[in-house]
């Protein structure tokens, strides 16, 4: 049952199923035009639309292609001489720009999303349990998803090169340091797995360390 349950939620529908209950759930950042200009984020619920967005256009563009192209106009149409046009335009525009805008949700997944939602708590529009659920659809994300570990990587990467600075005291990058070990430790799922797996009789696991030189 425990197995069954982790290939679920390792499943992708399956996570931003629970990530969009997050949204139904959650108080939207919403801006009043009418209202005085004032500093507020743009809405979370626009950012967070964004993935579902892209993924529906495609899933789209291939089910037309795939499904309802040929069911329309059979190959026996006399009609079937144009859709035999449409149909290479739709795959080959869904193989250029596919992995691009996916990579790009993932961008936005991990460098849009979650500052969004920080923000929100300090401006009272969030709760403290909505960026700890989304820290575990990431999690769940940068296992399954290599995109996901892409971006992480790109922001740790800009990160670490701020962080070497001349201008940055030792104290600041002390706590950077801590801090991305940490994170790097919290979404190890894979270590986190094996150790599950190996059980207490099969001695210890590679431990967060191993976890963190790896996503290094």
């Amino acid at each position: 049952m425990a197995a069954y349950l982790q290939r679920i939620l390792m499943d992708e529908n399956v996570q931003y199923l629970i990530l969009a209950l997050i949204w139904v759930t959650s108080l939207p950042l919403m801006i009043n035009p009418l209202e005085e200009v004032k500093f507020q984020p743009i809405s979370v619920s626009a950012v967070a639309l964004i993935p579902f967005l892209t993924f529906s256009v495609f899933h789209s563009l291939n089910y037309t292609r795939a499904e309802i192209i040929p069911t329309l106009v059979p190959p026996t149409s006399p009609y079937a001489r144009y859709t035999a046009r449409i149909s290479p335009v739709i795959l080959s525009f869904v193989q250029k720009y596919q992995s691009q805008c996916l990579l790009k949700v993932a961008y936005v997944e991990v460098w849009a999303t979650l500052p969004y939602i920080v923000i929100s708590i300090f401006m009272g529009n969030a709760s403290f349990l909505t960026p700890l659920v989304y820290a575990q659809f990431l999690r769940f994300r940068y296992f399954s998803s290599p995109m996901t570990k892409a971006a992480f990587r790109d922001l740790r990467n800009r990160l670490d090169k701020v962080a070497d600075g001349p201008k940055v005291p030792p104290a600041v990058k002390a706590v950077y340091v801590r801090v991305r070990d940490g994170v790097i430790a919290y979404g190890d799922v894979e270590a986190a797995a094996r150790q599950a797996g190996m059980g207490a009789g099969a001695g210890p696991g590679p431990g967060p360390a191993a976890g963190a030189t790896r996503a290094r």
